[in-house]
């Protein structure tokens, strides 16, 4: 640091000029379903994050950062600030009940609101420090109504992304759009396609997983440091596996359905995780909810739900059971339901299915041994 600081005059001078595709960083994924990997990064795979995560900011923005910086939900901040010549200010730690306040300390202008927080935001009363926050844009990931609810409480614009430590935004919204979950259309330069286990196309409007390529070079990873298994993995047949699945609708745009070793195959039918958070969370007892799949006696998965309640609310498993029946397929309703104080979360907010799946359904309430049947009709 004092290096850097005495100023570039002082500094040892490089061996060869920096070249696009020299390695700058290694980032990290989240880690949800195992061991995070180290994402070789280029310098202009940083370079592009930089110019294409926040479109409408200029040098004037300030860039709000409460996620680690070795994954890129806190480095595409740092990236932008280093193209554009703007600034950035570190939380050093989340805190619903006083993030207004935070942010009017630090005076960000935009950030990125991560997974639950919207509906932690939202839950809050309206407070002068909302009304009077200095942000003007969040870019939700994922695009919530709760979310979107709070954007538009505190006079925020809004939009969202597809994107990953590996890659470099390719899909984006517009602002302000009206459809929750989406995450836009490829960006300019980006080829996008939904395929099966074999690398086939999948039907119109059917889930996928999320292949990606780039008509420019060097602007997604090029892999994995010391992990040439899942390197080869991720890129083969000449596309990069996100390992999400998707589907696309009629008019274009991409939703986000599940990452793909967290979707739960049930009595023959597939199950998107994130689907049932979702029915599980508009629940009003509810405050947070992940759902994993555990092993069945008769083959294949069955549900479990892992629920946080309110402050102040109690779950009642067989009543939560009664209100999902009608919001969602029979095959979708959960067989078992833990109450838990909290979620294992990532240092990037996001849950730690491994460690919920690794703990298995043995404490949870089961509806089979309750005697509740679930048809297609009716809970018996």
């Amino acid at each position: 640091m004092e290096d850097l600081l005495d100023g570039p005059d002082d500094l040892e001078p490089l061996e060869r000029p920096l070249q696009p595709w020299d390695t700058a960083a290694l980032l990290f994924t989240s880690g949800t379903t195992g061991p995070s990997k180290a994402v070789l990064s280029s310098a202009m795979h940083l370079a592009t994050m930089g110019r294409v995560s926040y479109p409408g900011t200029h040098r004037d923005d300030r860039a709000l950062i409460f996620t680690p910086l070795f994954h890129i939900t806190g480095m595409s901040a740092v990236c932008w600030a280093l193209v554009h010549g703007g600034s950035f200010g570190v939380i050093t730690k989340y805190s619903t009940t006083t993030f207004w306040e935070d942010v009017l300390r630090v005076r960000g202008t935009f950030l990125v609101m991560m997974g639950s927080i919207g509906t932690m935001l939202n839950a809050l009363p309206p407070s002068a420090a909302e009304r009077d926050t200095t942000l003007r844009m969040a870019l939700l990931a994922p695009m919530t109504p709760d979310a979107m609810a709070v954007c538009r409480r505190a006079g925020m614009r809004y939009y969202s992304v597809f994107n990953m430590s590996e890659t470099s935004v390719p899909l984006r919204t517009g602002f302000d759009p009206g459809t929750p979950y989406s995450c836009g259309v490829p960006r300019e330069g980006v080829e996008a396609r939904l395929v099966d286990e074999h690398d086939m196309p999948v039907p119109p409007g059917a889930v996928g997983e999320l292949v990606l390529r780039c008509a420019d070079p060097w602007v997604m990873t090029t892999g994995y440091f010391r992990n040439p298994e899942a390197t080869a993995e991720a890129w083969r047949n000449a596309w990069f596996h996100t390992g999400d699945a998707l589907r696309q609708g009629p008019s274009g745009e991409y939703f986000y359905v599940d990452r793909v070793k967290d979707s739960i195959r049930r009595r023959g039918e597939n199950i998107s995780s994130y689907e049932v958070e979702v029915e599980v969370q508009a629940h009003p007892a509810v405050d947070e909810a992940a759902a994993v799949a555990v092993p069945s006696e008769l083959g294949e998965d069955d549900v479990l739900v892992v629920v946080v309640p309110r402050p102040g609310a109690e779950i009642d498993p067989a009543e939560l059971l009664g209100f999902l029946v009608d919001r969602m397929p029979h095959y979708m309703v959960p067989r078992y339901v833990r109450v838990a104080d909290a979620l294992p979360r990532t240092p990037t907010m996001k849950v730690q299915k491994a460690v919920l799946r690794a703990e298995g359904s043995a404490a949870a309430w089961d509806r089979e041994a309750a005697g509740i049947r679930v048809r297609r009709e009716a809970v018996r």
